[in-house]
């Protein structure tokens, strides 16, 4: 019932009914209507980000809704959602919203919101890994209301030290995520590991040069995790750009149509050893 509700308050073609309904869901504090007001709006941010989204709100609406027009304007159902004081709602391990729908989509609704408050809390019930991905997403995102991208930046920048900043640093360094590697060195964090390492995988080359002016501690950090899948793609993509020496050993050969573990990571040519040629000066 409370689905059909939230979606007369939006459509309904009784422009009376529609206000009148509208007007409830901006004060109410009913548990059932807030939660599903949060998982319509949840689902929609996933269908705009191409992100997880809940069938549910799929087959109420014939034609799906949306966030925000396309000049950025917030539409009727986010304006409902923002007006309502009790929302968004703060995260928890246990209430009636699917699990993974709240833990992929709700840190970015917190940004929507301006509610980065709610950061924190994401984080202690949904663990950093997660929390950190979502608002990868929302940094890296072209649609969206005017400053929400830099808002999901700026969120990243304001990440507390601990797990969370070691994820966002793992990010960094692990994928191809051009936000996460600004982050770092305008603000200067790095991982748990090997620091000259961090500065290799991050691109950081001034920096790592001074730190690692012979390569040896690339080297000794390549043989520590030569079985390491994600670093071995990552390491060839940098190879391959700079055309600085791959410090990670070769792979065996396997069979040629073998799909790589992700469509992002390419081939390229391998160094034979890790000889004393890796690091930072050739």
């Amino acid at each position: 019932m409370g689905f059909w509700f939230v979606k007369a308050a939006c459509t309904a073609e009784d422009e009376e009914a529609r206000a009148r309904a509208g007007t409830f869901l901006r004060r109410t504090g009913h548990p059932h209507l807030l939660w599903v007001l949060e998982e319509v709006v949840l689902s929609v941010i996933g269908d705009q980000f191409c992100l997880p989204t809940s069938r549910t709100v799929e087959d109420l609406w014939k034609q799906p809704p949306v966030l925000w027009d396309d000049h950025g304007e917030p539409s009727p159902l986010l304006r409902l959602h923002l007006a309502n004081p009790h929302l968004p709602l703060r995260p928890a391990k246990e209430n009636p919203l699917p699990s993974w729908l709240q833990a992929r989509n709700g840190p970015l609704l917190a940004v929507l919101a301006q509610r980065d408050d709610l950061i924190a809390d994401y984080l202690a019930v949904h663990g950093p890994e997660t929390t950190v991905e979502a608002l990868f997403e929302g940094a890296t995102q072209r649609v969206g209301p005017d400053g929400f991208a830099a808002s999901c930046r700026g969120a990243l920048r304001g990440l507390p030290v601990g797990p969370a900043r070691e994820s966002l640093c793992q990010e960094a360094a692990r994928d191809y995520h051009d936000v996460g590697r600004a982050i770092v060195r305008e603000t200067g964090w790095v991982w748990d590991g090997d620091e000259a390492a961090f500065c290799w995988f991050t691109e950081q080359w001034e920096r790592y040069d001074a730190l690692d002016p012979d390569g040896a501690r690339l080297r000794a950090y390549a043989r520590a995790h030569r079985d390491d899948d994600e670093l071995f793609y990552r390491a060839e993509e940098i190879a391959k750009k700079t055309s600085r020496p791959n410090p990670l050993p070769p792979r065996p050969r396997t069979d040629p149509l073998r799909t790589p573990a992700s469509s992002r990571h390419r081939g390229g040519s391998w160094p034979t050893d890790l000889g004393s040629s890796f690091g930072g000066h050739f």
